[in-house]
């Protein structure tokens, strides 16, 4: 997770201050992930330890396809059993959290893994 948030940190698309809190912009969305959330304009939106796990892999690798079996090991592996649609559920739950910004796809390439299209 170190070295997720330190590759997060170099290779984001924009990145700023605001106080202490560092954040990247995805679409209109700040991302915290210090702080386990989203924030869009007045809305803030939490995400769980997973979620914001995988999104800053995601936003460490814009428009790059990230195996599934990549994904799986480095959120799931560690932490013991894995639940063969964990990655799935946590996917979905993310889409559905960034609906609001129709520039932000995460999208399923057959097979392969997943693409966060900024």
């Amino acid at each position: 997770l170190i070295l997720t948030i330190l590759l997060f940190k170099k290779k984001q698309l924009s990145k700023t201050q605001e106080g202490d809190s560092n954040y990247a912009l995805i679409g209109l969305y700040k991302f915290y992930p210090e702080q386990n959330k989203l924030i869009k304009e007045a809305l803030e939106i939490s995400l769980s330890k997973k979620e914001c796990e995988l999104l800053a892999i995601f936003v460490a690798q814009p428009n790059q396809i990230i195996k599934r079996d990549e994904l799986t090991k480095r959120v799931w592996e560690d932490k013991g059993v894995i639940v063969g649609r964990s990655l799935d559920t946590y996917i979905s739950k993310l889409r559905k959290k960034l609906n609001e910004d129709d520039s932000i796809k995460l999208t399923n390439v057959h097979g392969v893994g997943y693409k966060l299209e900024i």
